[in-house]
């Protein structure tokens, strides 16, 4: 399950090949990176991934040489709209700068949108909130704040949201010191096993 993240990275590499990421010290962000953004530098060496794009004929798919051959293809069909509206259909995107190239581009276009579109959705979410609280938005979570932790599937501590920051809230809880003697409770539902669910007091399934 791939969920659309934003870091700020900064990439090691050793004889010119990316080996590693970190989070850039220029972020202004506390957090750290995910297992999947340090996972993500393998896809650079996976020896079934796409080298050249693909172009749908029929039922099947025809190899087009390069890249740059795909993106003469593609300026030559936007020229062929000759002004017409377009839509652009991505999945979320958080980086300003890639918003603000997009805005840009379609601003040549008059009555072209950008639609985002995501596999796994938090539209229900979003709805849910807006009927609760009046206010279309997914809440920023404090789990270092919680005594006790309820979960309905949601792997926090893995793919949920923001698992990077939730990790560390929640490991504040979970450790005892001086000035906090008390354990947060921690109980889980779910179907599958979960980094989350691994770490409850009690799992449920």
């Amino acid at each position: 399950m791939r969920i659309a993240l934003l870091f700020a990275l900064v990439c090691i590499t050793s004889l010119s090949k990316a080996t590693n990421y970190y989070l850039s010290s220029t972020s202004g962000d506390d957090s750290r990176t995910s297992a999947q953004a340090q996972a993500s530098v393998l896809d650079l060496y996976d020896p079934t991934r796409l080298r050249h794009p693909l172009q749908k004929s029929g039922a099947d798919f025809k190899e087009i040489s390069s890249f740059e051959v795909f993106d003469k293809m593609v300026a030559d069909a936007i020229t062929g709209i000759a002004g017409k509206p377009l839509v652009l259909l991505t999945s979320t995107i958080h980086s300003p700068s890639t918003l603000q190239i997009i805005s840009e581009f379609l601003a040549k276009y008059p009555g072209s949108r950008h639609v985002q579109y995501d596999a796994v959705s938090y539209s229900g979410m979003l709805l849910a909130n807006e009927l609760t609280y009046g206010k279309r938005a997914l809440p920023a979570y404090q789990f270092d704040k919680a005594k006790t932790i309820v979960s309905l599937g949601a792997d926090f501590l893995g793919t949920w949201l923001s698992p990077v920051e939730f990790s560390r809230q929640y490991a504040t809880n979970r450790r005892i010191t001086n000035a906090k003697p008390e354990l947060s409770r921690h109980i889980h539902f779910e179907s599958m096993m979960s980094m989350t669910g691994s770490n409850a007091d009690d799992r449920y399934t």
